[in-house]
């Protein structure tokens, strides 16, 4: 019988079971944004960097398509300028062309290889992250002997 009154004077519900309810919504809304928060930044993230990668892939295959003597500091910076501008200058590109022969050691030896390096900078919520490749660039036969 006791079982029976208990259960009549309970009138719906207390005011700290919703306080109690509202807190365990909190912290659950709490979680769940946090985690949205960092999902979104990690994929901005990976598609800042894959873009620092086409950018840096796009200098290098230039790089490759110019004849020996013509593959510049200057040159590839100007395609570079033009890369920043069609990426709104979100991208930072910096060029790095370096004889090989003017690598201490090697002065001896003949002007046939160049190493090109391209760091593609950007930044996102107050830093920066980098995409850095290089690779060697040697003359043809034919602009060996145009060299020589």
């Amino acid at each position: 019988m006791n079982v029976k009154k208990y259960l009549k004077k309970q009138e719906g519900i207390l005011v700290s079971d919703a306080i109690i309810a509202i807190l365990v919504i909190l912290l659950f809304i709490g979680v769940i944004s946090s985690l949205i928060t960092n999902v979104v930044l990690e994929t901005t993230k990976t598609k800042m960097s894959s873009r620092q990668m086409d950018i840096a892939t796009e200098v290098l295959e230039y790089a490759n398509k110019l004849p020996y003597l013509d593959t510049t500091a200057t040159t590839l910076n100007n395609y570079a300028s033009e890369l920043e501008v069609a990426n709104n200058n979100i991208y930072d590109i910096e060029i790095e062309v370096e004889n090989y022969n003017s690598i201490p050691g090697n002065e001896i030896k003949e002007n046939i290889i160049k190493t090109i390096t391209v760091t593609v900078t950007s930044s996102l919520r107050n830093k920066e992250y980098s995409t850095t490749i290089s690779i060697l660039k040697k003359a043809t036969p034919e602009e060996i002997l145009e060299i020589l």
